[in-house]
């Protein structure tokens, strides 16, 4: 059952387009969730609740994973590039 999980999980990953902001995303939260996990001395002084359900790494990796995702900016297109820049961006690739 565990390796069914896993190739779920890998199937899924494959699906997503690695750009620079998912790959921070999936980073923070793996390290988070890894951490957490691999460390729980971290938690020590936290009430017994939040520590049980912090300890597993699943549930800070998930709520840091969706807060990333909306916190994070999307990838701006050429036309807001320009946008931002004043029409410079433009002006230099002429050079």
């Amino acid at each position: 059952m565990f390796g069914m999980v896993v190739a779920a999980g890998i199937s899924t990953l494959s699906d997503v387009d690695w750009n620079r902001r998912n790959m921070v995303i999936f980073a923070i939260s793996i390290s988070i969730g890894l951490g957490l996990q691999l460390e729980p001395g971290a938690l020590q002084h936290l009430p017994a609740t939040a520590k049980i359900l912090l300890s597993s790494g699943l549930l800070p990796a998930a709520f840091l994973a969706v807060f990333l995702n909306l916190l994070l900016p999307e990838d701006i297109t050429k036309d807001q590039t320009e946008e931002v820049s004043g029409g410079l961006s433009a002006h230099s690739e002429k050079r």
